[in-house]
C-alpha cells in the first residue's frame, strides 16, 4: 500500500495472513483465519512544510504592526 500527497512523513504498511490463500477466491467462506495488518508512520523533519500561520498569529502580527515605532521620530 502507498500513500501519496503528503510530504515530511515515511509511511510502511503491511499484512500477515493466515489460513488465506492467495489469492483468495471470490464467493467463498475462509474459517479460521487470521490477518495481522500493521501500518506506522514516521514524521520527517527535514521535509516538513514551514507551518502555517493560525489566526492567533496574524492577529498578534497585526498588533505589532500597529504599535507606535521606537526610536525615530
Amino acid at each position: 500500500m502507498r500513500f501519496h500527497g503528503s510530504r515530511g512523513r515515511e509511511t510502511f504498511s503491511g499484512a500477515e495472513r493466515t489460513n488465506l490463500p492467495e489469492p483468495v477466491e471470490p464467493g467463498t467462506d475462509y474459517h479460521d483465519v487470521r490477518v495481522d495488518y500493521r501500518l506506522a508512520t514516521a514524521l520527517r523533519p527535514d521535509e516538513l512544510p514551514e507551518p502555517e500561520q493560525g489566526p492567533d498569529d496574524a492577529r498578534r502580527d497585526d498588533a505589532r504592526s500597529k504599535e507606535p515605532k521606537k526610536g525615530r521620530s
